[in-house]
């Protein structure tokens, strides 16, 4: 059954709305970024929130995914938000309010959680979720970004790519700080030629990266919760899959997610 005023939108009971909120707020509670007793509030005032705008957001779906994939987006946009206003509260809640062991969960999880955490802990898990995308070319991807990037890369990562010939790919895959970058598409075009039996040049990985990357910056943007682009999208990367990275970068990653933090 379709509801009038969009062809793409089926009739979803305000019961199925509640279990799609259910699972957007169990994944925030599960990592401690929503404590445990704020569940069910967080989630009713998503389900409010979505049946009041509901007319609007059914009016903006085009019908390029799954309804419920739609809706997702939109709950956890939602949820973000009662996150960012709602995070100082629930980690200062008045002192016996709550019981002795709930209140010591609590603190511990306060110290371990600042605002900043919650809005890049959600980042890294969107990024995971695009790498992840690409079943097919994860293992080949997410290596020749990470060796592109110059962050860490394991073994396993390699094996993953290379199989048989890890050893000759690991011994392949070494630069400097010095390495221009010129010469890192030339190095992974010698990769290519080993590992899948190839004759390419440097200017085909160049084409392969930026077309690879410019779908991933889309995937984040996708919802417009970020606005991630080919100079940013470096300190995402550099946090997520190595950790070292200065306070002033975080503070640019920060910057570029619109939704979360403006």
């Amino acid at each position: 059954m379709k509801l009038p005023g969009n062809k793409y939108i089926e009739a979803i009971s305000v019961q199925q709305l509640l279990e799609l909120a259910n699972a957007v707020v169990s994944g925030y509670v599960r990592r401690s970024i929503i404590p445990k007793r704020e569940n069910e509030d967080v989630k009713m005032a998503i389900v409010e929130k979505f049946i009041s705008q509901r007319e609007k957001i059914d009016k903006a779906f085009e019908g390029k995914s799954k309804l419920t994939t739609y809706y997702i987006a939109i709950m956890n946009r939602m949820c973000c938000e009662i996150i960012r206003h709602e995070n100082r509260y629930w980690y200062t809640v008045v002192e016996n309010e709550y019981p002795k062991e709930l209140q010591e969960s609590d603190s511990i999880t306060m110290k371990f959680e600042t605002e900043k955490d919650v809005i890049i802990k959600h980042e890294e898990l969107r990024l995971e979720q695009v790498i992840n995308s690409y079943p097919v070319k994860k293992g080949k991807l997410l290596l020749f970004l990470k060796f592109y990037f110059d962050l860490p890369i394991s073994r396993e990562e390699v094996e993953r790519y290379a199989e048989h010939l890890t050893d000759d790919l690991a011994l392949l895959l070494k630069r400097e700080q010095t390495t221009a970058r010129s010469e890192v598409y030339n190095i992974l075009a010698t990769a290519v030629n080993l590992v899948e039996h190839k004759n390419i040049k440097g200017d085909a990985v160049r084409m392969w990266m930026n077309k690879h990357l410019e779908s991933v910056i889309s995937e984040l943007n996708k919802y417009d919760e970020s606005e991630y682009s080919i100079d940013n999208i470096e300190t995402l990367l550099e946090f997520h899959y190595s950790r070292a990275i200065p306070a002033p970068a975080i503070n640019t990653l920060l910057s570029i997610l619109l939704i979360l933090f403006f």
